[in-house]
């Protein structure tokens, strides 16, 4: 158990922990984290870069390498005409199935999302 004074203290130390524990174990090249789009995980380096807001990675001059971003699971935005809300959550959790898949399990060390 890490304890951090917020929010973006422990999502930095999240990232930093999940690269630092697939080094020792060997395989240092499991190193992609993946979240969503329009996420808000912070305002420090990592933070942002965790986010997947676009004009937040342009303040820094890019992200933090290796962190994919994958659609936000916000059916009142997203939803296509007719989707019903189950149909939505498949293909919002088929995003994050496909990122892995592109990346390679292999090369995945965490998922990162909001909590409800």
């Amino acid at each position: 158990v890490f304890y951090g004074s917020s929010g973006s203290e422990a999502n930095d130390t999240a990232l930093r922990l999940v690269r630092h524990y697939w080094a020792l174990e060997g395989k240092p090249e499991k190193n992609r984290v993946i979240s969503r789009k329009s996420a808000y995980h912070g305002s420090t380096i990592a933070g942002t870069s965790l986010g997947g807001m676009e004009p937040m990675h342009k303040q820094l001059g890019g992200a933090v390498p290796n962190i994919v971003h994958v659609m936000m699971p916000y059916a009142y935005e997203l939803a296509l005409p007719g989707e019903s809300d189950h149909d939505f959550g498949i293909r919002a959790a088929k995003a994050v199935e496909d990122a892995i898949l592109e990346a390679g399990a292999d090369k995945v060390a965490a998922f990162i999302g909001e909590p409800v």
